[in-house]
């Protein structure tokens, strides 16, 4: 939807004309941006060969902005016409934001429509503080957002919304009629700079109250204004927002905030197991003492009502805790009989440290952590690569979890771990490592592969 109204303002005419006789539309996104995007340009006739995909910056995985502008110039030294940039906050598999401010800057200089498909990453936002204030920076200039609340707020699928800054481009998009005469027998408008603008409340002109009486419609009651009906594809629908409104109306714009809050600690404490596996350090409470609960890396005790009053709520902070020496230790998974003793040690390694909501990391087999050790996944890429696949179809049938693997960057399969429930505690956590190292442990047993190193190449074969 965002992709049409976009179109639709740079090129409002293809709503009647269709896009014969015009020049290419081209669209640009990160390598890493979600396959909505082929989607819409396929749907919308663009054809999925006019949205360029652009490489990410391999330190951050967000778009190289460098890269999209030089883009945008060859596109349009080619006779093609850019007009819309999606950036992404969280991409599907590394969590990833891009830089909202400099690709903002980009499309200020080439007159683009910038959208942020934030289904995931909308949602940081709510807090305000450090981490997610950086994240977020930028965003607020976008033309528009996209925002999946069911995501990361607990609320039911289906329930999205689109905001746009350009009042009556929805409208003017989706409208089976004529929105432009509408507009013009509305009377004046307050206009938002881009030829669009809401009604003027209580300016009716006289061509519309003769147009009401000879049709016996009345198109300026506020019933009609409010009707969204013509905004969107779709005529009926469900109540989706209400589901929103529900949300808001229990939690509050603190206590929705907390989710999100309650959401990244754990992904840091999951990215803080993979390291510390098998040991799973205690918390540590106010002052530094070692506690040993369920309770992650919060200042303050979790709510016991649903009240979201100011007074009444506490407000969660995340505190990274990179002490991971000198905490003691909380739990220790077992050695399996006629198990080497140290058949736990080193079992995980992280892909990428998290950024937002998901947690990348390899379990590695006994046989191959020396070298992973000693020259990290490209030492024994190959091998990685058949790990997760075995380990996945095991997984399926034994039914204890559902957990999904990628590739991306070149780096071999690998798991990826999505924390979006903010009711989980610290034993839900380490429960899916242990899990994921058994069945590791069963589909690679020590002795599984024989590693040597060659001496000319210093390659592991």
């Amino acid at each position: 939807m965002a992709v049409n109204i976009a179109r639709h303002l740079v090129c409002p005419e293809v709503k009647k004309r269709g896009l014969y006789g015009m020049p290419p539309l081209v669209a640009f996104t990160s390598e890493q941006g979600h396959n909505s995007l082929d989607k819409a340009c396929a749907l919308l006739g663009l054809g999925t060969e006019n949205l360029v995909r652009i490489p990410v910056d391999p330190k951050t995985n967000g778009m190289d902005v460098n890269l999209l502008r030089e883009a945008v110039i060859k596109a349009k030294f080619e006779g093609k016409k850019p007009f819309f940039v999606n950036c992404t906050a969280g991409t599907t598999v590394a969590g990833a934001f891009d830089d909202f401010t400099a690709v903002r800057a980009v499309c200020d200089e080439f007159g683009l429509w910038m959208h942020v498909d934030g289904a995931v990453g909308a949602s940081f936002l709510l807090p305000s503080e450090e981490p997610y204030s950086t994240l977020c920076r930028g965003m607020k200039d976008a033309d528009s957002v996209s925002w999946n609340i069911h995501k990361l707020l607990g609320v039911p699928q289906q329930c999205s919304a689109l905001l746009t800054r350009h009042a009556g481009l929805l409208k003017a998009a989706h409208s089976a009629c004529d929105y432009a005469t509408y507009t013009s027998l509305m009377g004046p408008t307050h206009s938002n700079g881009n030829g669009y603008g809401n009604g003027c409340a209580g300016v009716v002109s006289l061509e519309l109250q003769r147009e009401t009486s000879k049709t016996g419609f009345n198109l300026c009651s506020p019933f009609e204004r409010l009707d969204t009906c013509d905004q969107t594809f779709q005529a009926g629908r469900r109540a989706d927002a209400f589901k929103a409104w529900c949300l808001w109306k229990k939690l509050g714009d603190l206590g929705m905030a907390n989710r999100i809050r309650l959401i990244y600690t754990h992904t840091q404490e999951l990215a803080e197991m993979v390291q510390t596996f098998p040991r799973k350090l205690s918390c540590l409470g106010e002052g530094g003492q070692p506690v040993l609960s369920n309770d992650c890396l919060m200042t303050s005790p979790r709510p016991t009502d649903n009240t979201h009053t100011p007074e009444s709520t506490p407000t969660y902070t995340h505190t990274p805790k990179k002490d991971l020496h000198d905490r003691p230790v909380e739990f220790e998974e077992t050695v399996p009989e006629n198990m080497p003793k140290d058949v736990h040690v080193c079992a995980f390694g992280l892909v990428y440290e998290p950024v937002s909501v998901n947690c990348c990391f390899w379990w590695i087999p006994y046989d191959l952590r020396g070298a992973f050790k000693e020259g990290g996944y490209a030492a024994i890429s190959p091998q990685l690569e058949m790990v997760a696949p075995v380990m996945k179809k095991h997984m399926l049938i034994e039914g204890s979890l559902m957990v999904d693997y990628h590739r991306l960057g070149g780096r071999p399969s690998f798991w990826r771990v999505p924390l979006v429930n903010p009711d989980i505690c610290r034993d839900d956590i380490f429960n899916v490592l242990r899990i994921i190292n058994r069945i590791g442990t069963h589909c690679f047993p020590p002795g599984t592969f024989e590693v040597k190193k060659d001496a000319h190449t210093h390659t592991y074969i």
